[in-house]
């Protein structure tokens, strides 16, 4: 992605063009986070193009620190109101895969899921561009509610970086993936 590049207008361009389209709110916050590195990056280089209508330009490191530490509490506020409004999960138990926790998360989250019957089970880990990151779980498991641990480690017991994931489970004929988020 440009942001990687070092390419940085042309990241904003792409973030702004994010927030002013119609993406989730976790989606813009991360976008106005990737604003406030790309911009803190140009003015480190030297840049004077800032156009007064930006949003989170730092000058300063302390000053980008804070801008994401209020965006990291503003991601937590919005996923600790979504854990809120989720349904206890039933005594009766069905194939379902639940929203990870804590989300976001660091430097671990559970990832919780139920299986109605005994059933041939895959949970796998993706990044935003769909490659397999790990496998956790390749295996028969048993009927009933269970939680498995990813620890932000690739396959090769690597840390991954922040950004976003997708956990997949497959068990049988039953396939569901959910997003997840990495902060470091």
């Amino acid at each position: 992605m440009n942001i990687y590049d070092k390419n940085f207008n042309d990241a904003i361009s792409l973030y702004e063009d994010i927030l002013e389209a119609s993406y989730d709110d976790l989606t813009k916050l991360i976008a106005e986070l990737d604003i406030a590195y790309a911009y803190y990056q140009l003015i480190i280089d030297g840049s004077r193009n800032i156009p007064d209508k930006a949003i989170h330009t730092p000058q300063t490191y302390s000053e980008y620190v804070a801008i994401e530490k209020d965006i990291h509490q503003r991601i937590a506020n919005l996923y600790n109101k979504k854990e809120e409004e989720q349904d206890i999960i039933p005594e009766v138990f069905e194939t379902a895969l639940y929203n990870n926790y804590p989300n976001p998360f660091n430097p671990e989250t559970t990832i919780s899921f139920s299986l109605s019957v005994e059933s041939n089970l895959r949970i796998d880990i993706y990044n935003i561009r769909g490659q397999k990151v790990k496998s956790l779980i390749n295996e028969t498991r048993p009927a009933g509610k269970h939680n498995v641990v990813w620890s932000g480690k690739d396959d090769s017991e690597r840390n991954v970086s922040s950004g976003i994931y997708f956990y997949r489970m497959r068990a049988d004929d039953f396939v569901e993936t959910k997003k997840m988020l990495l902060l470091k």
